[in-house]
């Protein structure tokens, strides 16, 4: 199931790209969007794959959010803390 939505939302995305209505929705979102806050956007393009692989695994997205979250959590820290230190992020 989940895997046709991702091929029906690919279709649909192909037809609103090749009309310009897809360029057109994303200007008019980008135009809500204060110039100061643009970078804070997350745009990530794992989310239908978190769908896809939580759908063939038959768990909740619930009960994967809880599992993973620890180690994300604990990832980023680690990450954050790589960025200061190498001058890449500053505080």
């Amino acid at each position: 199931m989940m895997a046709g939505i991702l091929l029906a939302a690919g279709v649909f995305t192909g037809v609103m790209q090749g009309s310009g209505m897809l360029k057109a929705m994303a200007q008019a979102a980008v135009g809500f969007v204060p110039p100061a806050m643009a970078s804070h956007i997350p745009v990530s393009p794992l989310t239908p794959a978190t769908f896809l692989v939580v759908g063939l695994c038959g768990i909740d997205l619930a009960d994967h959010q809880r599992f993973t979250f620890p180690l994300l959590f604990g990832a980023t820290i680690v990450m954050t803390i790589a960025c200061v230190a190498l001058g890449v992020f500053s505080l």
